[in-house]
């Protein structure tokens, strides 16, 4: 089914880890393309178990519209992202001398006697 999608040009997104058992590396993390080479791979392993995947259901991937939402929540943030200022960090932090927000900070350690 997700090589059928593949084809139809949809982009599927894995929502869980896809780990073949043995050996027990992840082919698929959350958030990573499912492509037509890792379908291909999945189809042609011979192990036990593949954890993350039903065979009566397939892979678990996001919906259309749930990608549509995290790329209209991404476009906004980028678009607030770019009216804020730039925040700069001094090239030399010593400059600061142990100020913070223009307020004296004491430097010294004590000892007990």
């Amino acid at each position: 089914m997700a090589g059928r999608r593949l084809a139809e040009g949809k982009t599927l997104v894995s929502t869980t880890f896809v780990v073949p058992y043995p050996p027990g590396f992840p082919v698929l993390v959350p958030g990573q393309l499912v492509s037509k080479e890792i379908i291909y791979f999945l189809a042609q392993l011979d192990v036990k178990e593949i954890h993350g995947y039903n065979p009566d259901l397939g892979l678990s991937v996001f919906t259309q519209a749930a990608l549509a939402r995290m790329e209209a929540a991404r476009n906004a943030v980028a678009t607030v992202g770019a009216a804020l200022p730039a925040f700069e960090v001094p090239r030399d932090a010593s400059a600061l001398n142990g100020t913070v927000n223009g307020d004296s900070v004491l430097q010294g350690v004590a000892e007990d006697a």
